[in-house]
């Protein structure tokens, strides 16, 4: 049964806003998790106080300052697969670059041998069935070392915080922590691939950023735009508000259509095509309204970082094979959903 869905991109914009109508107080995933994502799955004012707790580790001056370490895990990776005369770029390049940021951002880099570990999804770290036995095995871990050592990272600052003069708890711990884990990872290492993948194709767009006629920032605008890194979510209309979690249908959950309405051709000129020289791009890559992507700087700034380094390399890579890509289809185009081999010779 399809799920009642909104994809224009005016429509999306519209029910985002509305969180009364349209809202985020559902849980998903209930094949691998009994808990809710947060801030992701409430709605004001709740979502305020977890987003506000969250926003510390998130904000822009904080992962500006970080970039520095970003640009040298970069040039290392880069360097490596090189000196490989390339490889696989998704699995050697986008997402080591993305985990070991992580290990930065979150101040855990004994944890980046794990976290790759998982394998580009964390539900299916442990073979092809999903199962979260393998992400909730390291969150009890991290909880317990949190609430008995002082460290300095992100999961001792979250198990210690305050919310109305008590301490989170686990509960409220995962909610957190397993959204940053998986927020982070798979979405950025799509953006630097899709990026990757299209630049290999189109020298005139490697030109036109290395000479500064086009912005590299408003490049991924447009990246964002058309590879839409997270397709869809769900909201609860208000004929299941008044149910429980378990009393609900979710084949009637409303799909809220990020991809679709980043093709929305009233909205984009084109839209099946990546135009880096595009205007200004109203996309819908990171949500809109309340529930905003808290990450959309990491996403930004990573990428800018990484693709600085590349663009003075893109010239000497060839693909080795076609990419092996999964398509999604949109009611208006087509474009990768995913990006599994990235087979490319460096020299």
């Amino acid at each position: 049964m399809k799920h009642p869905r909104i994809s224009t991109l005016h429509d999306v914009k519209s029910a985002l806003r509305n969180t009364q109508e349209f809202s985020s107080d559902l849980q998903g995933d209930r094949d691998v998790r009994d808990y809710r994502q947060l801030p992701l799955e409430i709605d004001p004012p709740q979502h305020h106080t977890y987003r506000t707790l969250l926003s510390e580790l998130f904000v822009k001056p904080r992962i500006q300052s970080l970039q520095p370490q970003f640009d040298e895990i970069a040039a290392h990776i880069l360097a490596e697969f090189e000196q490989s005369n390339g490889g696989n770029f998704v699995e050697d390049v986008a997402t080591p670059y993305v985990v070991t940021c992580l290990g930065v951002i979150f101040n855990r880099p004994q944890d980046v041998s794990e976290w790759l570990a998982w394998g580009p999804d964390v539900w299916t770290a442990d073979g092809p069935t999903r199962d979260g036995t393998r992400l909730h095995t390291y969150l009890a871990a991290a909880y317990q070392e949190a609430l008995h050592t002082s460290n300095d990272d992100a999961w001792s600052y979250l198990a210690k915080y305050q919310i109305a003069q008590r301490t989170i708890t686990f509960e409220e711990f995962k909610g957190m922590s397993s959204v940053m884990l998986a927020g982070g990872r798979d979405t950025v290492i799509k953006l630097i691939s899709g990026a990757t993948w299209h630049l290999l194709q189109s020298p005139e767009d490697v030109q036109a950023l290395q000479s500064g006629e086009v912005d590299i920032r408003n490049a991924i605008q447009e990246f964002l735009r058309y590879f839409s890194p997270l397709p869809s979510m769900f909201r609860v209309g208000t004929d299941q508000q008044h149910l429980s979690d378990s009393e609900r249908n979710p084949d009637q959950f409303i799909e809220i259509a990020f991809a679709e309405a980043n093709h929305d051709p009233t909205a984009f000129e084109h839209p099946e095509r990546i135009d880096i020289r595009r205007g200004k791009i109203n996309h819908v890559a990171f949500g809109f309204g309340p529930h905003t992507c808290i990450g959309n700087h990491i996403a930004e700034i990573e990428t800018l970082t990484i693709l600085q380094q590349l663009l003075a390399k893109l010239s000497s890579w060839t693909l080795r094979t076609p990419a092996n890509l999964t398509m999604m289809q949109t009611q208006h185009s087509q474009f990768p959903a995913s990006i599994h081999v990235l087979d490319i010779a460096t020299r």
